[in-house]
């Protein structure tokens, strides 16, 4: 072993001096320019290559010759990225978002050690990346894909996303999607070495490892003026002040200049690699909802826009956002709000690896004693796990708060039990079938009554709504709902405490949630310590363990 580590460090020095003969030959020669650049990334694959294989066996040094060759020899495509690390099928794939790598990390970008770290640890773990057109088939729910699969993707296309992940990728066998801004990185006049240029695009699609696809024009960068006094908005959905004209853009300049935004950088990346691009990131994650100044107007023309143009186009999610996290296959409703999620620049490797375990697919049957969260999200109010369990709480600004449980969306027919204890408000509400907070089916138990609500496209519906017959006790209770075809009952206990039948066909698969509500501020708190989700047919050898309270 040491012999090998003498052997890598005479190798690094060698290259490092290879490296600097290059520089000094390149000051007035472009064509070195480019074998320089790739010559640095050469090494620094070199290096990845090395350190990823550290602690098992060492491969044989390449000879300093071999080395050179590399240097100026034209890259191979990469191998298909098709994930084979498992023959468990995926019932969802996630999609991680990176921005930029930098030595100073901030919002949007990780330091190259921290994103170093990041990958290793998913690669160590079986995690493996697919390329653009294995995703698109997989949420049409026209291909299988393996478990542990996922599609990497940058924003912005910044040249230090691609030098300082670039190597790493190649260490790796992995592929990316790297989003371009087409104005940023296309430039009539001039070099913007912030983003990358032409013949750096170019380079990385012959490459095999990225596929370029649209991140807008964004003409004005991602925000413009919205107002006569200066104020900045997202340059999709809002109405730009044209301050020479002293006014806002008309209804038809708007919907011109969007459609630009979309169709003219499709093209352009289209005519620089003669391939087709058939994905759209939403600069911000903005397809219209944040709209200061168009609102109606800016979610209709964008989605006109981006549907006349692309496949499938991709938001962001956030904390708050009451999406799931990954991707579903065949379950997905809109392929224009495909979901990529941002893992933190503070994130260790560890900490991805907890996320995505969180986030993933979970199968049935399921339990959980809640004493860490295993994925709950809580896009309102206030959560936390203190030991006893989950502990939803309101906050002094809310009458409510929600959580839901990432990963459940493919569920179908199940009975969901939770146990729960009412410290503080009037209502309990556990969720089925929930896909987001527009699209569910639940069960609400109050002191005086018990009902079931359909939710669909945003419509509620009260299906049945009755006088509460069962008595549960103050310290805690169980509670559950149980969903079959076009069946739901609510329990408390083990007795039916009221049931319907025919709800939306739509409403056929989704996963769980609780809410807690109180008409006042900040007046509610439950304690949820224990949980269990099966499959219709054992429902009853559940329930008949459950205790049945006084009538």
């Amino acid at each position: 072993m040491e012999r090998h580590i003498t052997k890598i460090k005479i190798f690094f020095t060698v290259s490092m001096a290879i490296w600097m003969v290059l520089v000094v030959a390149t000051t007035k020669n472009r064509v070195l320019e480019k074998q320089v650049a790739r010559a640095e990334r050469q090494t620094q694959y070199m290096r990845y290559k090395f350190e990823f294989s550290r602690g098992q066996n060492l491969p044989t040094l390449a000879s300093v010759g071999a080395l050179i060759a590399s240097v100026f020899k034209e890259p191979e495509s990469a191998i298909s990225a098709e994930a084979t690390s498992s023959a468990l099928r995926a019932e969802a794939v996630p999609i991680l978002l990176y921005h930029g790598i930098v030595s100073k990390p901030d919002r949007f970008s990780l330091t190259p050690e921290a994103f170093k770290e990041q990958m290793f640890a998913l690669k160590r773990e079986g995690y493996e990346t697919v390329r653009l057109d294995d995703f698109i088939q997989f949420v049409r729910g026209e291909k299988d894909l393996p478990e542990k699969s996922f599609l990497l993707a940058f924003d912005d296309g910044r040249v230090d996303s691609f030098e300082e992940a670039d190597p790493i990728l190649q260490a790796l066998g992995w592929s990316s999607v790297m989003f371009v801004a087409t104005r940023q990185s296309f430039p009539e006049t001039g070099i913007n070495e912030y983003y990358l240029n032409k013949n750096q695009v170019a380079d990385m699609a012959k490459s095999g490892r990225w596929e370029i696809q649209s991140h807008a024009v964004q003409l004005t960068g991602g925000a413009i003026e919205v107002d006569k006094l200066g104020n900045r908005g997202n340059l999709l959905s809002n109405k730009m002040w044209l301050t020479d004209l002293g006014r806002l853009e008309s209804e038809e300049e708007y919907i011109q200049r969007i459609d630009n935004e979309f169709t003219l950088s499709k093209q352009a990346i289209e005519r620089l690699l003669g391939t087709s691009v058939r994905a759209f990131a939403y600069p911000f994650g903005d397809y219209g909802q944040d709209s200061e100044n168009a609102k109606g107007l800016a979610e209709e023309t964008i989605r006109g826009a981006v549907t006349k143009n692309y496949e499938v186009a991709f938001q962001q999610t956030w904390d708050k956002d009451n999406f799931f996290s990954e991707n579903f296959r065949g379950l997905e409703p809109d392929f224009y709000r495909l979901r990529r999620v941002e893992p933190a620049s503070t994130w260790s490797g560890d900490d991805l690896l907890a996320f995505l375990k969180g986030a993933a697919s979970k199968m049935l049957s399921y339990s959980d004693l809640l004493t860490a969260n295993n994925g709950w999200k809580n896009p309102w109010g206030a959560m936390e796990f203190n030991g006893q369990g989950l502990h939803l709480m309101t906050s002094p600004e809310t009458t409510g708060s929600f959580a839901f449980l990432d990963g459940t969306r493919g569920w179908t027919d199940y009975l969901y039990t939770a146990k729960i204890e009412k410290e503080k408000g009037d209502y309990v509400t556990l969720f089925a079938r929930y896909q987001n907070d527009d699209n569910y089916v639940s069960c609400t138990f109050g002191d005086r009554y018990v009902k079931i609500d359909e939710k669909e496209d945003g419509v509620l519906h009260t299906l049945i709504e009755d006088e509460n017959p069962i008595h549960t006790p103050p310290e805690g209770a169980y509670y559950g709902i149980y969903v079959n075809g076009s069946e739901v009952k609510c329990y408390e206990g083990g007795a039916v405490a009221v049931l319907s039948f025919g709800f939306d066909d739509k409403l056929s698969s989704g996963g769980i949630g609780v809410r807690i509500w109180d008409e006042a501020l900040n007046n509610g708190a439950i304690i949820l310590s224990s949980l269990q989700v099966v499959p219709s047919n054992e429902a009853n050898s559940v329930l008949d363990a459950l205790p049945l309270y006084n009538r």
